[in-house]
């Protein structure tokens, strides 16, 4: 009998045995980002800005579109004119490719600034697109940094199915280098097949104070 007892015993002391310890909780720990990618999306290889991203940046420069993307940085004259950008310490003599809508930028000039240098307005842009790493063999050769995919708005942004025409206005101030952008943009369908969109931007800024 008491052989029985200490069986039936066992089980009840296996279980306390195996009970789970309390949990332990740990303090807060605080994630900072300048961008809302998360930390396996700031890892990816691609990185993809869209519209309301751009609209809240208010970019006046390519660099600013770009600010905050991993592994990329644009150089830019004073005069915010043209633009080069560095992938992972890649730039110029098409090591990145530049491409908006589709066509390839390929300007190049040789002085003692940047040598592969492309134009183009962010009022314009509706989405970008950037794919880091040697993409050659897909997106055209010597492409060995990577690309970047800009994409520009038409009328369709900016018109609803019902509507024939539709504008738009935008301003932004800067207190330091005190400047103003101002940019005007107008639309008109035709027909089903014919649309028209038009822009026009006017910015003025003094110098940057340091400090």
């Amino acid at each position: 009998q008491a052989a029985s007892d200490q069986q039936q015993a066992d089980p009840a002391k296996k279980t306390e045995e195996t009970k789970p310890a309390e949990a332990t909780l740990l303090d807060k720990i605080l994630v900072l980002s300048r961008t809302g990618e998360t930390a396996i999306q700031s890892l990816a290889s691609a990185s993809h800005i869209d519209r309301e991203q751009l609209d809240r940046r208010m970019a006046t420069t390519p660099n600013e579109m770009l600010l905050g993307v991993p592994g990329v940085t644009v150089q830019a004259d004073a005069r915010r004119v043209s633009s080069s950008i560095n992938i992972r310490g890649l730039q110029d003599f098409g090591r990145v490719a530049v491409i908006i809508d589709g066509a390839r930028q390929d300007f190049q000039r040789s002085d003692h600034g940047t040598q592969s240098t492309f134009y183009v307005d962010p009022e314009l842009i509706k989405s970008v697109d950037v794919i880091r790493g040697p993409v050659a063999n897909t997106y055209g050769s010597g492409a060995i940094g990577g690309v970047v995919f800009f994409d520009t708005k038409d009328a369709e942004d900016f018109l609803k199915p019902e509507e024939s025409w539709a504008s738009a206005l935008t301003g932004r101030y800067e207190s330091n280098g005190k400047g103003w952008t101002t940019s005007a943009t107008g639309a008109y369908r035709f027909n089903e097949n014919w649309d028209v969109l038009g822009n026009i931007v006017y910015r003025d800024y003094d110098d940057y104070k340091n400090g």
